[in-house]
């Protein structure tokens, strides 16, 4: 299939709304490293970080890089643990898949609170080692205290 140019007007309308007021639940950040991205508040806590792959010129590229990225941050716009990344190709459907993305995104979200120990916030992580958990997703603070859990 062929990778789909949209205009950022198209992508910025696939982006999720308030369901009952019709309100954006997203903030546009402008462009960062030569992508329009944006941001979703899951919580306090968290925020999804999502680069649109389109341009400067307000169209998505036409080639090269073919995907939309989207990943869990805090406020300040660090990655939450080794940047758990979630994509979506830039084929017919997209927009839909994208919704499902951001929808898995604040579920995993949701997963990340404060160490019950130090009270810093925990990290998300994926299992990297060959093994029966290897992928499966886990929380752990990001400090020396060591706290734990897998996530649900």
């Amino acid at each position: 299939m062929a990778t789909e140019v949209f205009s950022i007007n198209k992508f910025e309308n696939a982006l999720p709304r308030h369901k009952v007021t019709g309100e954006t639940l997203w903030v546009a950040l402008g462009m960062v490293s030569g992508e329009y991205t944006y941001r979703v508040r899951v919580s306090d806590l968290v925020n999804i970080e999502i680069r649109s792959s389109v341009g400067f010129n307000g169209y998505a590229r036409s080639t090269g890089e073919d995907s939309i990225r989207a990943w869990l941050v805090d406020p300040k716009g660090n990655p939450l643990g080794s940047k758990v990344q979630s994509y979506v190709t830039r084929v017919k459907g997209w927009d839909v898949r994208l919704i499902t993305m951001l929808r898995e995104l604040v579920r995993r979200g949701r997963q990340v609170t404060p160490c019950p120990v130090c009270g810093k916030t925990m990290g998300i992580y994926k299992v990297k080692k060959d093994g029966p958990t290897k992928g499966k997703l886990f929380v752990r603070c990001t400090d020396d205290c060591k706290q734990f859990r897998w996530v649900a």
